[in-house]
């Protein structure tokens, strides 16, 4: 979905956190399958939650992906169209996509017992994340305004139970 103008339309202080996932990505994968060859043990209950967590992570998404519609983009791009969705899993959270990249972060070490890498680059990447709500949050507040500061008021940033994350900064 994503054009060349959309690219160069994004605030060139949010494109470098594309490139960070990008790296967590291939960290997590090569990290635990290099740690699980090292370790050869295979817990059978954490491989199942971790692939019900991976399939979690891809059920969210496209949720969330569906939802959006044509306003999804990797990019932090806000356009003169969008408005505040609060159907699907933004009734829920402001960020789903990015609740379900957690999932996957943690699902791939659990499935492969990689626990050094668990730690690591999923702590990293959540790192990444809060800082890309930041940086999105601010961009929808100067489109959105008052109606995405009232839904922030309403809703958790990434995960929906109250105490594990703080809702906004914004308040």
């Amino acid at each position: 979905r994503e054009t060349r103008e959309h690219f160069s339309n994004a605030p060139r202080r949010s494109v470098w956190t594309v490139y960070l996932f990008f790296l967590t990505d291939v960290a997590v994968i090569v990290g635990g399958v290099i740690e699980h060859h090292i370790i050869q043990e295979v817990n059978p209950r954490l491989f199942l939650l971790g692939i019900l967590m991976v399939v979690g992570k891809v059920a969210l998404k496209r949720w969330s992906m569906n939802t959006l519609g044509e306003h999804y983009n990797v990019h932090i791009v806000i356009g003169e169209s969008h408005k505040v969705i609060k159907s699907g899993p933004y009734k829920h959270v402001r960020h789903p996509a990015y609740l379900a990249r957690l999932l996957s972060m943690i699902g791939i070490p659990l499935m492969l017992n990689a626990f050094l890498v668990l730690l690591t680059v999923a702590t990293l990447d959540l790192i990444f994340i809060l800082v890309r709500i930041q940086l999105e949050e601010r961009e929808l507040l100067g489109k959105l305004g008052h109606e995405y500061a009232s839904y922030m008021k309403r809703t958790w940033a990434i995960v929906p139970f109250r105490g594990l994350f703080v809702k906004s900064r914004f308040d």
